[in-house]
């Protein structure tokens, strides 16, 4: 097996070698023409074989509802903000429309979700649902849920489900939220606190 030995002045080495087995053909890998900065990986780009240097995490987002609003069951479809507070989006981020969310690009998507709820009415159960719809919006697929439950010497309660995504179809595939509850609650927003929202990472390419 060959390879490039590249030998430092005090006398000791690093090689690069050729792979261990024998491959189906040639293979080429071109350098990136930059160096590349601070924190950035070395990784192949649109065209394989061809290095450049970017992120680790290609995309990381992260969305809230800013007001609160009261309902038991339903689509949260109003009040999202993108959260701004000490926080930059890494990459395109995700779009949103009435609640519904659309992925920038295909990939394996981690999601995690969490709300606050504030009530005095008791209920069973309160909770948050991750739906994702394989038609374009015509319908939604239940991909986790998270309850809690609150009894009558509590006012508040909080729950968090995570899930991972598979987005094979990134404009047929949004996302959207919906509240579960046995009786309306008051589900509680902010504009500057993550109480009601979510965060979005691309974990991979699918």
């Amino acid at each position: 097996m060959s390879s490039i030995k590249l030998k430092h002045a005090s006398g000791n080495s690093m090689s690069i070698a050729a792979p261990a087995t024998n491959p189906a053909s040639d293979l080429s890998l071109k350098l990136p023409a930059t160096i590349g900065s601070a924190g950035q990986v070395l990784r192949n780009s649109s065209t394989p074989g061809t290095l450049e240097f970017g992120e680790g995490i290609q995309e990381f987002d992260m969305w809230r509802v800013n007001s609160s609003f009261t309902q038991s069951t339903g689509d949260i479809t109003a009040n999202w903000e993108r959260a701004d507070t000490n926080f930059d989006k890494i990459g395109t981020g995700l779009t949103e429309s009435s609640g519904v969310f659309t992925f920038p690009s295909n990939g394996k998507w981690l999601i995690g979700l969490s709300t606050y709820i504030w009530t005095s009415a008791a209920p069973d159960y309160a909770g948050l649902k991750i739906c994702v719809s394989n038609n374009s919006g015509g319908s939604f697929d239940i991909r986790t849920e998270s309850l809690s439950s609150v009894n009558a010497d509590e006012l508040a309660a909080s729950t968090y489900t995570i899930t991972c995504l598979d987005i094979t179809n990134a404009s047929a595939m949004p996302m959207r939220f919906e509240t579960v509850a046995s009786v309306s609650v008051a589900w509680n927003g902010h504009t500057d606190q993550q109480r009601t929202g979510f965060w979005a990472m691309k974990l991979g390419e699918t």
